[in-house]
């Protein structure tokens, strides 16, 4: 884990911030563990081209995850 750590770290790669859900997974039980497992990480160039991109957590249907949809300020929206 320290590896992955240090590889983010290396790069500057940020991790994009995400608005919608809460969480991005659940184990859907009756007691349910909710946690986030998906996420966008961004490089230090690619943040400076697309500085106003936003990712927004949509609704789940039919699955544990959460889908992700990231939208660019002058392009259509990229479904993670």
């Amino acid at each position: 884990m320290q590896m992955f750590n240090n590889f983010i770290a290396d790069l500057g790669l940020r991790e994009i911030d995400r608005i919608g859900a809460r969480f991005t997974w659940t184990n859907r039980q009756a007691s349910p563990t909710q946690s986030v497992l998906d996420r966008v990480l961004v490089s230090p160039e690619w943040d400076l081209r697309c500085h106003l991109a936003s990712l927004r957590a949509i609704t789940r249907i039919g699955s544990d995850h959460v889908p992700l949809l990231l939208s660019f300020a002058d392009s259509p929206s990229i479904p993670l």
